[in-house]
Parts: C-alpha cells; structure tokens; sequence
C-alpha cells in the first residue's frame, strides 16, 4: 500500500477497487490517506474509475452525530490520529473525478449479517450505531453495480 510499484501491479487488470484499510488507535503512522494516493494514481495508469473505500461514522460532517462522548473522547482524544487519517482520504477521494463511494460504518461487530442495516447520507443516522463486518463486505461489494450512492459517503449502521 505504501509502495506505489507494488499497488500499480495489483490493480493492473482488474475492474474496480475495495478498500478496507483503516488504522490502530496506538499508531500515529497515517494509513489511508498515503495508501489512498498511491491506489488513485495505479487506478489512472491502468484505466479504472471505480473505488469503494471504507471510512467512519464521525468523520467529516458526521462528526456531530455521534454524541458528546465519541465526539469529544473517543475521536477528540483516542482515534483523533485515525479520524483524521480518513478524512483525509475522503478529500483526496472527492478531489478526483473517479467514480467513489465512501462507506462511513458505526462500531464494527464480527456478528452474523441481519440484513436490515440503514444506510443515509441526509445526518438522520446518529449515535455509534453498529453493524457487521460480513454486512459492510456485502454493502461495498454491492457498490460496484450500483450508482446509488456515487460520488457520496452513506452511514450504514443497524
């Protein structure tokens, strides 16, 4: 992710890209963003245009959804490194004219898919809402045939 070579030849070929990067709490080293440049140029030189990319419920302007506590504590204090690190990516993401969805999740959980997830980029999901990992897997892959949500970054929580 961080060597540009190495992403060019793994997007060669292929259609579209997923990503589900993210960072530790305890790291301070930016994933996303860095990784999100290189991943955006390999997709240039190899033609693509669709990306669907991971990011988090308070990230952006869904930062005053989440509540006082995860506002001010847990991404003003323990994520702020990683918040900000997806943010960042978000940007990079929007400056480009590839087709994009960025996918804000809640609180990730290993359950079992409940298939009844909401998902709105309007503000009227608030809170740390959580969702399934399996369930953000089948979201994003279903991403990639629909244009239901280019261009945009919907929350998807239960």
């Amino acid at each position: 992710m961080f060597d540009p070579a190495a992403v060019a030849q793994a997007t060669a070929g292929h259609e579209a890209v997923l990503s589900a990067l993210g960072g530790r709490p305890w790291r301070r080293t930016p994933i996303c963003a860095p990784a999100i440049r290189n991943v955006t140029a390999a997709m240039a030189k190899h033609g693509l245009r669709r990306i669907v990319a991971i990011s988090t419920l308070g990230a952006g302007d869904t930062r005053a959804h989440v509540g006082w506590f995860a506002r001010n504590v847990l991404f003003g204090l323990v994520l702020r490194s990683e918040v900000a690190d997806k943010e960042h990516m978000e940007r990079h993401l929007s400056a480009t004219d590839l087709d994009w969805v960025v996918v804000r999740v809640g609180t990730l959980t290993n359950g079992a898919a409940q298939k009844r997830f909401r998902a709105a980029d309007d503000g009227t999901i608030r809170g740390m809402g959580k969702i399934a990992r399996s369930e953000v897997a089948d979201f994003m892959i279903a991403q990639l045939d629909s244009d239901a949500w280019l261009r945009k970054r919907p929350v998807i929580v239960y």
